[in-house]
């Protein structure tokens, strides 16, 4: 604590409720959260609180279908501290997902440190996200019911990132189909190498069914000049790139 700033991160189970209004609750209810707490000297910490609530809500923004319901609440006052929460606005009611809390009487908050320590120049930030009540406001903004009967989620949510699909016609001979399959093994061990989860299937139902945000298509031009297409699955637009770009395209967008 003699140098600041200095900051603390955990993650623990809460039995604050936090929203409990949108589902009856009971006392054995709980919900896990990480919190990260930053202490920093007075002059500076309520520029940090303010900071810190446009970067959370940004941050909750990039990854939603619908970027303009998470939105910062009016800053309350409890006790020696100011709040302001992060929550998710549905037609059935807003999801807080995350609290932030400057306190400026830090020394109420450690009885049990020595009180010979100065506390007196240290103010302290902090803030919590729900990783149960965040994961629900992201799968429900991927899924709006008055807007879309597809659900949706960002592309670095999506668990797995890429599917492939072998465009063949009638008349290929079987040497060609096996060059086609070995190409797409390939890819998808050039992708894994680089921790990009795929799945190897011809099914459009998995591919809807795990919500893979990009599908790969070859044909067997792309043995010969090496350009393979990639679809966007929410915007279903297609794009030609070079085999040798591939892991590039995806990380950028994963």
């Amino acid at each position: 604590m003699s140098d600041i700033p200095f900051g603390l991160a955990k993650i623990e189970n809460s039995k604050n409720y936090w929203t409990s209004n949108l589902l009856p609750m009971k006392k054995t209810n709980i919900h896990r959260i990480a919190e990260t707490t930053i202490f920093q000297s007075d002059t500076e910490t309520k520029d940090l609180f303010h900071n810190i609530q446009k970067e959370r809500k940004i941050w909750w923004r990039k990854l939603a279908q619908f970027p303009s319901r998470f939105k910062l609440t009016e800053e309350k006052k409890i006790k020696n501290c100011n709040v302001v929460d992060i929550e998710a606005q549905f037609s059935f009611g807003n999801v807080i997902v995350e609290k932030i809390a400057y306190h400026t009487d830090v020394r109420k908050l450690f009885s049990q440190v020595d009180s010979k320590k100065d506390f007196t120049n240290v103010q302290m930030v902090e803030h919590k996200a729900s990783l149960d009540w965040g994961c629900l406001a992201l799968l429900c903004d991927a899924y709006d019911m008055n807007k879309s009967n597809k659900m949706h989620l960002h592309s670095k949510l999506a668990p797995h990132k890429v599917a492939f699909h072998i465009k063949r016609t009638n008349n290929e001979e079987n040497t060609q189909n096996d060059d086609l399959n070995r190409f797409v093994l390939y890819l998808n061990n050039m992708l894994r190498t680089k921790g990009l989860n795929t799945i190897l299937t011809t099914s459009e139902k998995i591919i809807n069914t795990c919500l893979i945000p990009f599908i790969i298509s070859v044909d067997a031009t792309s043995l010969e000049n090496g350009i393979i297409y990639i679809r966007d699955r929410s915007t279903t637009l297609s794009e030609a790139i070079h085999v040798t770009d591939l892991v590039k395209y995806i990380i950028l967008r994963c």
